[in-house]
C-alpha cells in the first residue's frame, strides 16, 4: 500500500456555506497532500467547476442560493 507521500495528489472542491465545515475539510484534505479549493455557495461552486478540473467535490446539500444536488446536476 502506498504511503501518503507516494499517492498522487487530488484536486478537491469543498462547497459549504458554513466556514467551520470548509475549514475542517480543507485542513484534513490538505494534510493528506491534496490541493483544496473552498467556496461558500452553490453559485461559487459552479463557477469553480467551470474554471478548473476537480477530482472530487464535497457539496453541502443545503446552501442558500443553489443546493449541492442542483450543483451536481448542472455540473454533469
Amino acid at each position: 500500500m502506498p504511503t501518503a507521500t507516494e499517492r498522487s495528489s487530488a484536486r478537491i472542491l469543498v462547497a459549504d456555506d458554513e466556514e467551520s465545515i470548509r475549514w475542517v475539510l480543507e485542513r484534513a484534505c490538505s494534510q493528506q497532500g491534496h490541493t483544496v479549493t473552498t467556496v461558500g455557495s452553490g453559485s461559487e461552486a459552479l463557477e469553480a467547476l467551470r474554471s478548473h478540473p476537480f477530482d472530487v467535490a464535497f457539496l453541502d446539500i443545503r446552501m442558500p442560493d443553489i443546493s449541492g444536488l442542483d450543483v451536481l446536476a448542472k455540473a454533469r
